[in-house]
């Protein structure tokens, strides 16, 4: 019985060990990967598909300070993928993505329920490679003090549906 009880203990602190290992490991490969252009990324934040398991990462995006509204505007943004994605482990995605807020929509569901409306922010991007073809749409709520983003997108080629939070970092 004291047998099974340290073996039990040592499997737990290794698979510890591990896991921290893992997360170390991956935030040193983001600082790697991270281009020097996009070093000083005014927005980071992580993101997560909801379709398939253990596909996820960091995301860096430049957007214009302020963000218009009502107006169209292009930013860039870098997707990684953490090293234990089953996508494209430790790469990365760079994209330059329309953007678009316009004002409030989220929130009241055109009931009037919520006077107090979210601002909403939407992304678009349309790239692929390798003869393949991939579009992404992203919406977000800014939040009160414009300084979070929390947002989910849907993607074709391949579909899949997933949730992305950035924070403004100056």
């Amino acid at each position: 019985m004291k047998r099974r009880r340290a073996r039990l203990l040592w499997t737990v602190i290794i698979l510890l060990a591990i896991i921290v290992g893992l997360q170390i490991a991956n935030a040193i490969r983001f600082t790697v990967v991270r281009p020097a252009d996009m070093a000083g990324g005014v927005w980071e934040g992580e993101w997560s598909s909801d379709s398939y398991p253990l596909i996820g990462g960091r995301l860096i995006a430049e957007l214009p300070d302020p963000i218009p509204v009502g107006k169209p505007f292009e930013a860039q943004v870098l997707v990684y993928y953490n090293l234990w994605s089953l996508h494209r482990p430790g790469g990365t995605l760079r994209m330059t993505v329309d953007g678009y807020f316009g004002g409030s929509g989220a929130g009241s569901g055109g009931t009037g329920d919520f006077p107090d409306s979210r601002p909403v922010v939407t992304f678009k991007w349309k790239g692929g490679g390798d003869g393949r073809s991939q579009s992404v749409e992203y919406v977000a709520v800014l939040g009160y003090a414009a300084r979070q983003m929390v947002g989910g997108y849907v993607s074709d080629g391949p579909n899949d549906l997933g949730r992305f939070t950035l924070v403004k970092t100056d």
